[in-house]
């Protein structure tokens, strides 16, 4: 919560700073509900709502009406909360152009349902601003349980939680299509289910013919049935950096899912220092990248770690495809090979490190790029593989002071001293770290 009103007072210092004849309309003191605020509000004004927690009509079905305005919590969304109670209209439906000065911030937003796109939130053809709001609870027959957004204008999410939201489709945390274009930091997925027996893609987030960049953003324990538990980019063109993909997974575990952690289907774009743990599928545990004409998705300065797959634990690719991995850990995998080439689908590798594997590290697809371009097979060393504390100790062969020639090998820097290197079998190592 200090957090929170932290930001709301810089919020209304650059509002009040960039908008001098801007008004701020108070509910309920002012205006009885959320939605008569914002029918009161004039361009640029803020709508600033109490503590409590807002159901039925006129604090549901939310709509700026095309007037760029703030709608902000006072105190959070621990605290403030529109409730949608499970049935129609979504908390809110932004269909006028609104644009990026648009500010939604501070709420949570729960229980939407009975809608096939968007059951918390809706933009279509409009670009808010959404910043530290959770999403929650919300069930959509076809795509973004939590958020849909579709629109030509860039739309920024901070500081934004979807957690166990639901979706007949694809996309139960959020979803963007159509040409969107989209900016999210540090966002939180959680727990959230595409669960179609047959179809259900991107359990935290999926993106259609759009084009994405996320920075820092968490996917946890997120499933899907098809495509994705954690996130499926399909068409498009995507940016990671530095997020994590921690135990996502179809249930069960390896049942059919294509991309435990990210799946990525005809679309181009590059990961950079992610992390990718625990996450297990059917085809690609760690990720899965396809395409059916020629595409590259890089991984770059990545690590992977106890991912499970029979098709490629910590990877898979299938063609016509290439996957590009530069400086790059996949170590300990739980089952299966460390990496899957498949159909025409090939890896192009350089500088990276490849241990540990239940199966083979360096399956035939690959096996003649090991101990050329800087790739090694070696025990990378992490610092607390049991408390999935990923940082490499001094001595490890990954770490730029063994490694000058690649410099800096996985996600992780050195966190620890160094550790004695001593052979292992992959049976210990899987009772030293609890592992069935």
């Amino acid at each position: 919560m200090a957090r929170h009103r932290l930001r709301l007072v810089m919020s209304l210092v650059v509002l009040a700073a960039a908008q001098t004849h801007a008004n701020v309309i108070h509910v309920p003191a002012g205006q009885p509900t959320i939605q008569q605020g914002l029918d009161a509000a004039a361009e640029g004004d803020t709508v600033l709502v109490a503590p409590g927690t807002y159901t039925g009509s006129l604090n549901t079905g939310l709509d700026f009406g095309g007037v760029n305005i703030c709608l902000i919590s006072e105190s959070g969304p621990d605290v403030t909360i529109i409730d949608c109670e499970h049935s129609l209209p979504r908390a809110i439906w932004l269909r006028s152009g609104e644009d990026p000065s648009s500010l939604i911030e501070g709420f949570t937003i729960c229980n939407g349902s009975g809608t096939a796109y968007g059951a918390g939130m809706r933009c279509l053809g409009s670009s808010p601003t959404i910043r530290d709001c959770v999403f929650t609870g919300c069930y959509a027959g076809g795509a973004g349980g939590g958020l849909c957004v579709e629109s030509d204008q860039p739309i920024l999410l901070e500081d934004v939680v979807f957690r166990d939201n639901d979706v007949w489709g694809q996309g139960a945390g959020v979803h963007f299509w159509e040409g969107s274009t989209a900016t999210l930091r540090r966002c939180v997925f959680e727990g959230n289910r595409a669960t179609p027996p047959a179809g259900g893609a991107g359990g935290g987030l999926s993106c259609l013919l759009s084009t994405i960049e996320l920075e820092d953003c968490v996917f946890v324990s997120n499933s899907a049935s098809y495509q994705g538990s954690g996130a499926r980019i399909q068409s498009s063109h995507a940016t990671l950096v530095r997020c994590s993909f921690v135990g996502n997974s179809h249930t069960p575990p390896y049942g059919t899912c294509e991309g435990g952690g990210l799946c990525v289907s005809q679309s181009d774009g590059e990961a950079r220092n992610c992390t990718f743990i625990e996450n297990k599928a059917y085809t690609g545990g760690g990720a899965f990248v396809r395409g059916w004409s020629p595409i590259s998705f890089s991984f770059v300065g990545c690590t992977f770690a106890l991912c499970g797959s029979g098709l490629g634990a910590g990877m898979a690719v299938e063609g016509p495809a290439t996957a590009v991995l530069d400086r790059t850990i996949i170590a300990f995998s739980d089952y299966g090979n460390a990496v899957k080439c498949w159909g025409e689908g090939a890896f192009s590798i350089t500088c990276s490190d490849f241990y540990g594997s239940t199966g083979e590290d360096w399956p035939p697809c690959v096996a003649d790029q090991l101990g050329v371009s800087g790739n090694i097979s070696a025990d990378p060393l992490f610092c607390d593989l049991s408390a999935r504390d990923l940082t490499l100790a001094e001595n490890s062969p990954c770490a730029p002071i063994a490694n000058p020639v690649c410099g800096l090998v996985g996600a992780w820097e050195v966190g620890c001293a160094a550790t004695p290197v001593r052979a292992i079998s992959w049976g210990a190592i899987k009772g030293l770290y609890g592992q069935r």
